[in-house]
């Protein structure tokens, strides 16, 4: 049997560690370099994220290629899987100056970069690149290669409210593969969606009932199909109860994947919002099971079907009267009596692994959050990075973080004594000289003047000579 399709019998039986020994193999003794081979292996590898993190090392990527990063070469290849791979985990911030220069040619290639947009959620990029790989795809239709271009797709149309260019697209796909049984079975399912967006919740229910006859929901090895339609279907149906005990378990069912480090909590509150945007049942009468416009996690801005949510609205978490806490805007700080003023990627850490509680944070996602996206160590050592970050945070500070599955937590009695802002004024009393400045922040002159210029030049200040004294003042 072949090795890839060994590997993806290993994924559909769930036995992860079988399949990254036998990945390792075929990275040594295959050319990666080949386009159809890297293909083959994404193709099987996306269905298993814990064995498509460990593939990253295998691209052995040690350099970023000149823009635009063209798939052509070997290079520039290799870099954008690397690209998909890290923003599949969170990296969305730091790999999208990259995504913007990725030059693509071939059908896979269009529909991994589709893959990137529609995990962002930002389905009109998904479907123009979606569109350009089934341009590109050759008449015979691949099942293991080809479905997932024509679904998400479809999903994009949907999501879009795009149901006329849905509909002719369904007459195309099923023309291009003979109306092959795997395409009628998703867009059988699919066609449950474009019915609730029509508000035909009857006929949704129908349809639902139709592909469960079919058991349209029991040939994919993805388990939680079923427990997102059960919601999706009892959204639109009367029965609060019934609504609120299915939330319950997509909801039990994320969190567990986000541990397990399957899912992200983007996608969770990317769901939520879909479901909103279509519930027959008011956010009231759920919202106490997950709340989206109360979470500190800090995710980046969503819009599904005309509802946008982000969280620039966050101002603080916390005790205010604890001793220790992180201003990002003013960039002040105490954390167990060291003082100062000026962030490191320690302390950003520390803040952002303050406002990502409730989830934890990938690493991917706190290199995303402190590091610039022109640093390329940041981009490409971000485990060996992030593990060193926290060993000095615990050491250092006296913290106890605990990092699973690529995820960093922090214990709820860290999290009870650290108060974070994301804005507001300096903690020192206005009007203030420069060596006030330096010994209420325990600081420098250099290092004062250096602040001090920045918050003038950021219009934060005011500085007036008075008895030969510079003041400073808050505007």
């Amino acid at each position: 049997m072949d090795d890839i399709l060994k590997i993806k019998n290993l994924i559909y039986d769930q036995k992860f560690e079988e399949a990254k020994v036998l990945l390792k193999k075929i990275a040594i003794n295959k050319s990666l370099s080949d386009p159809a081979t890297i293909e083959d292996v994404f193709t099987v590898l996306i269905s298993a994220n814990s064995v498509l993190r460990y593939f990253l090392k295998f691209l052995k990527i040690s350099k970023v290629p000149q823009t635009p990063i063209d798939t052509i070469y070997d290079t520039g290849r290799r870099f954008f899987y690397s690209l998909y791979i890290i923003n599949r985990f969170g990296g969305e911030r730091i790999v999208s100056t990259y995504v913007e220069n990725l030059k693509v040619s071939r059908a896979l290639e269009y529909r991994f970069l589709g893959g990137i947009h529609y995990f962002n959620m930002d389905y009109e990029k998904a479907k123009m690149a979606y569109s350009k790989a089934i341009d590109l795809l050759p008449e015979s239709f691949d099942e293991f290669r080809h479905l997932f271009i024509y679904g998400n797709l479809a999903v994009c149309y949907i999501y879009l409210d795009q149901i006329d260019e849905y509909e002719t697209f369904k007459k195309t796909a099923q023309l291009q593969t003979n109306n092959h049984p795997s395409i009628e079975r998703i867009f059988a399912k699919y066609d449950v969606f474009k019915l609730i967006h029509q508000k035909k919740y009857e006929e949704a229910i129908e349809q639902y009932h139709y592909c469960k006859s079919k058991n349209f929901y029991e040939t994919t090895i993805n388990s939680n199909e079923k427990i997102y339609i059960q919601t999706y279907i009892s959204a639109i149906r009367e029965d609060l109860e019934k609504f609120r005990e299915n939330l319950k378990n997509l909801v039990t069912n994320f969190r567990d994947n986000i541990k397990n480090g399957n899912f992200t909590p983007e996608r969770l509150i990317g769901i939520i919002t879909y479901i909103e945007t279509f519930t027959i049942h008011h956010k009231n009468l759920w919202e106490d099971i997950i709340n989206i416009e109360q979470t500190t996690y800090p995710y980046p801005p969503i819009r599904i079907r005309g509802l946008s949510r982000n969280n620039e609205s966050f101002n603080s978490f916390g005790n205010p009267t604890s001793s220790n806490y992180i201003n990002l805007e003013t960039e002040e700080y105490e954390i167990n009596g060291d003082k100062g003023i000026g962030l490191s990627n320690e302390l950003k850490s520390i803040y952002w692994i303050v406002r990502a509680h409730e989830f934890g944070i990938s690493f991917e996602t706190l290199a995303s959050l402190i590091y610039d996206d022109t640093d390329f160590a940041g981009l490409f050592l971000i485990r060996e990075r992030v593990k060193q970050i926290i060993n000095r945070l615990n050491t250092r500070y006296k913290l106890n973080l605990k990092i699973s599955l690529h995820r960093v937590y922090i214990e709820k009695k860290d999290l009870d004594r650290i108060y974070i802002q994301s804005a507001g004024k300096l903690k020192i009393k206005n009007n203030f000289t420069i060596y006030e400045f330096m010994s209420f922040y325990e600081i420098s002159q250099s290092k004062a003047q250096k602040t001090l210029n920045k918050f003038i030049e950021k219009g934060e200040l005011t500085k007036k000579l008075e008895s030969k004294k510079n003041i400073y003042s808050f505007k």
